[in-house]
């Protein structure tokens, strides 16, 4: 590292080379020095820089933020750089008097060689995207201009950034409205003390990033572009582009329950600072804002929708400043909450002297700003708006019932779905499975009333787990009409034919027609799940003789009688119950099994009965007469004993866990390995055994009764 007399380049030029040292210079030289720092010319790739000027549209969160969060004036601030170069004096001075000297220049500082030795890594001269411009930019200027800033505000005895840090990426920033730089706080314990302080951890807390950054290409952020940008506060007010869909839109852009609560977009706001950093705005913009009547319109246009993104950026993360950056040009901005108002500065040349002491300015005054605003938070009421519970969430449980019947109302009729493999699941030879991979499956039954077949990556979903054959579904909405929601989901059971053999496929449509048999059944529907659909793959790659993948799609209405923590009574009673409607119309389960049985939600529909029973593949009819009615009695028996096992299951877990004093853990990890549901635990015969015990009048048809 170099050392206390490195002499800094004014202003540093392209290809610098390392220059003779002065050891006569003092530390307070050195940095006087960095602060009259600039950036080199940044200019694009003659032959492969892109040649797109073209701006995103406003997105989805912008459209829907509610109006006490959009942006509506850009006002002037005519004298923000210049209290900005004040700020980062004041910080100077204020650390001399405290410290009496500046650290010595060593170490992290950023000096000529530190200087020179980014230059060369910066790549200049392949400056093709946005991408290439925002990677130049953190190697030559925030970075070394956080490491002054953090040392300074925070009077560290050397020179680091360790509580201070510029990236263009950052663990805080969220899915949405996502900024190209942020200037954010770290947790890495004071110099001074070796912890943080409690002020400091409330800064984090609250906000994790100060500072945002919207980048431009060097051929999109060019110099018009940044003039009609400017002109924009010499409009009255700002148009800032809402939803398009009116009363149509899924959510409702109507804020009839709570001023706070809309049911759109949402990030919370929290207090102004008491002392604003920057100084008052102009109501009189400067003639040479103004624009010639031949200006290009395009520029305004996306000037307008840059303004739109940036201030959505700074309102996700509660910022107060920002900056829209070309790497060649900068304008600074700052946000007031209140009022709605942007302020900008005019256009800054980062190629002019005394760039860095501005920029050094800019993040301390982010520091002040968050700390202000941090201890406002804790020493007044919370404002209603720094509520930290998403209200589309609080929207979606108050209309969860409803969207899920939505939902399930698109899956009954769509004739194509799409199902994909959950991500989670890391498949390395998908050979076996037809949804290994984004698979069209063409519905089979029952027949959609809507007979058109979209496209089916533009409406539903599937993700499933590819090695089970029955799994709980995850279905995700893209559609016109659902545009605008914030990935709503619905789950449904998904059965489909596992290892895709000929027998699974038979299996598969031999339950599809018990389902539909008994949904016929005035008794037996309210018994059963609603089936949503039941498909074949599609098949679209022409492979001859294909295997005969299928997949029913049933309605998710609860979870399983096994998965209950106590037993009831009326439980059992409701279960046979269930049972015996579908007895009665004239099915035989054939696998009579707890986890078969399962107790609808309040989310499921009305119309069913209180349990619901699944899997039916091995389901079959019953014989005529009184050998019939001995096999219903059996399966009823069977789920008479499955009962019984479970309670007695759940007994022996409760005594483990009062032997093991209360542990879950360990009373979990001793538990015996055995399942609660009869048939993993007995084989056949016993099993028949055991429930002939329970019901003596069968045994005459132990010997010719199969499972």
């Amino acid at each position: 590292m170099a050392g206390p007399s490195d002499e800094l380049p004014v202003p540093l030029p392209v290809g610098l080379v390392d220059q003779p040292q002065d050891t006569s210079i003092s530390d307070m030289d050195n940095l006087r020095t960095f602060f009259e720092y600039s950036l080199p010319e940044l200019l694009p790739h003659p032959k492969d820089h892109t040649s797109s000027e073209e701006t995103r549209d406003p997105a989805t969160f912008d459209q829907h933020l509610p109006n006490y969060l959009r942006l509506h004036n850009i006002v002037y601030l005519p004298s923000m750089v210049t209290e900005l170069e004040n700020i980062a004096e004041n910080a100077l001075g204020d650390y001399l008097t405290r410290k009496g000297a500046l650290p010595p220049t060593d170490g992290l500082f950023p000096s000529h060689s530190a200087l020179n030795l980014a230059l060369e890594k910066a790549d200049l001269e392949n400056i093709i995207n946005e991408e290439k411009v925002v990677h130049v930019y953190e190697k030559l200027a925030p970075k070394f201009c956080a490491i002054v800033a953090a040392t300074l505000e925070f009077q560290r005895d050397s020179w680091g950034r360790d509580n201070l840090k510029w990236s263009s990426k950052s663990n805080y920033a969220k899915s949405k409205a996502i900024a190209d730089g942020f200037l954010q706080l770290t947790k890495v314990p004071m110099a001074t003390s070796g912890k943080l302080s409690e002020e400091y951890q409330a800064m984090i807390k609250n906000f994790p990033i100060i500072g945002v950054w919207e980048f431009k290409s060097l051929v999109a952020g060019r110099l018009d572009l940044l003039r009609a940008f400017r002109s924009l506060c010499l409009q009255e007010q700002f148009s800032w582009t809402g939803c398009t869909h009116g009363d149509n839109c899924v959510f409702q852009c109507k804020n009839t329950e709570s001023t706070y609560y809309p049911l759109m977009s949402w990030a919370p706001m929290g207090y102004d600072a008491t002392e604003p950093v920057c100084g008052e705005h102009s109501s009189t913009p400067p003639a040479s804002f103004s624009l010639p009547d031949d200006f290009d319109k395009a520029h305004m246009q996306h000037a307008t929708v840059i303004a739109q993104q940036v201030f959505a950026e700074m309102v996700i993360h509660d910022t107060t400043f920002g900056s829209l950056s070309t790497g060649r040009y900068d304008i600074f901005l700052r946000r007031d909450r209140s009022s709605g108002e942007m302020g900008i500065t005019d256009i800054i040349d980062t190629t002019s002297k005394g760039y860095a002491k501005q920029l050094v300015g800019l993040f301390i005054a982010m520091l002040r700003d968050a700390r202000q605003r941090s201890n406002l938070l804790k020493t007044s009421p919370e404002p209603v708006t720094w509520t930290k519970q998403r209200p589309e969430k609080l929207w979606y449980r108050r209309h969860a019932k409803k969207i899920q019947h939505e939902i399930l109302h698109e899956i009954r009729h769509r004739k194509v779905l799409m199902i994909i493999p959950d991500r989670k699941i890391g498949l390395t030879e998908p050979k076996n499975l037809a949804f290994a991979q984004r698979s069209p499956y063409l519905r089979l039954y029952p027949l959609p009333q809507v007979s058109t077949i979209l496209e089916p990556t533009e409406f539903l979903r599937f993700v499933a787990h590819p090695r089970r054959r029955v799994t709980e579904a995850v279905v995700s909405v893209s559609d016109r009409q659902f545009e605008g929601l914030p990935d709503f989901e619905a789950t449904v059971y998904l059965k489909h034919a596992g290892a895709g053999s000929a027998f699974d496929s038979d299996l598969s449509y031999h339950e599809c027609s018990i389902y539909n048999k008994l949904r016929r059944d005035k008794g037996a529907c309210s018994a059963i799940p609603e089936i949503l659909g039941f498909f074949g793959h599609a098949n679209t790659e022409r492979v001859e003789a294909p295997i005969p993948y299928t997949a029913l799609v049933l309605e998710n209405v609860g979870s399983s009688v096994i998965s209950c923590k106590q037993v009831s009574l009326e439980l059992e009673e409701q279960c046979k119950t269930a049972l015996g409607l579908i007895h009665e119309a004239g099915v035989l389960h054939g696998r009579i099994c707890l986890s078969h049985f399962i107790i609808r939600n309040s989310e499921a529909s009305d119309s069913k009965g209180p349990i619901s029973i699944i899997s039916f593949g091995h389901s079959r009819y019953p014989e005529p007469g009184q050998e019939g009615d001995r096999q219903k009695e059996l399966e009823v028996a069977q789920l008479a004993y499955a009962f019984r096992t479970l309670k007695d299951t759940l007994k022996e877990d409760q005594a483990r866990l009062d032997e093991d004093d209360g542990d879950l853990e360990l009373a979990v990890t001793r538990r015996t390995p055995m399942s609660m549901s009869y048939d993993q635990v007995l084989n056949k015969r016993r099993r028949l055994e055991l429930a002939l015990s329970m019901l003596p009048s069968l045994s005459p048809a132990l010997s010719t009764t199969s499972d």
